[in-house]
């Protein structure tokens, strides 16, 4: 039976390298060693291409930072090397300077104050993995509450004219008495309505529907837990609300 084929590297920057402790398969044999980024081969898949695919997968730092990657490959009767030369993406933050995150809800208040003092882009790092859909779905509920501020109606100035009350020299309207018709009703064999006979049934309340979240939204590594997000921020809409004081990165 014919070992399957692996591959292994080590990532240096600044004179130190990216490892892995590897914890959390139970039938691992490098369980409970530090070591580089590597893994298995996939179906028709080349070495560079399976050590591009480990690096984003595994590693986050290796998926926000490297843009690209090359290699020189030289192979013997025994081994070969490969001999990678990476590229880092333009415009990436120093990850040492990113904010460190709990929750999807210090999230949700560090990109309140993002939009707040107009940043085009927001990075910031998880202390834990947390579910990718959660980080989601609490950056749209935050759109959707910037767009309901937007959309709220301005509450009229007390003592306009659509308060109701009269102004100025106006006099008040006289009042006049209705003739009532009850007495009539009920002398001709009619039966007056009883009270809460005949509650009108209110209106359903229908949710108000607002644009789709312009922001895009990306995770390093790409999988199903997040540990460092990136939000572009396409579009700018006023807030209103107080924000937390913090420092944007």
């Amino acid at each position: 039976m014919d070992k399957p084929v692996t591959t292994l590297c080590y990532l240096e920057k600044d004179d130190s390298y990216l490892m892995l402790h590897r914890v959390k398969k139970k039938k691992d044999v490098n369980r409970d060693k530090w070591i580089g980024v590597g893994g298995k081969f996939e179906e028709n898949e080349s070495p560079d291409e399976c050590l591009i695919r480990e690096v984003r997968e595994e590693t986050a730092l290796g998926a926000y930072l490297v843009e690209e990657m090359s290699f020189l490959y030289q192979r013997t009767e025994d081994h070969c090397t490969l001999t990678w030369n990476i590229a880092y993406r333009e415009g990436a933050a120093d990850p040492d300077s990113l904010m460190t995150l709990s929750d999807a809800q210090s999230l949700v208040d560090l990109l309140r104050l993002a939009v707040r003092e107009g940043h085009e882009k927001l990075t910031a790092r998880f202390s834990y993995e947390i579910p990718r859909q959660e980080a989601i779905d609490a950056v749209e509920q935050l759109w959707r509450e910037l767009c309901a501020v937007q959309a709220a109606p301005e509450e009229p100035a007390p003592g306009g004219e659509a308060s109701g009350e009269p102004s100025g020299d106006q006099a008040p309207p006289e009042e006049t008495e209705a003739p009532s018709d009850a007495g009539e009703e009920t002398q001709s064999g009619g039966t007056p309505q009883e009270e809460g006979s005949a509650e009108e049934v209110p209106a359903a309340e229908t949710e108000p529907e607002y644009p789709p979240c312009p922001w895009e939204i990306r995770f390093y590594p790409d999988r199903d837990t997040a540990e460092i997000v990136e939000i572009l921020l396409a579009e700018l809409p006023p807030v209103q609300a107080e924000a937390p004081t913090a420092e944007i990165r």
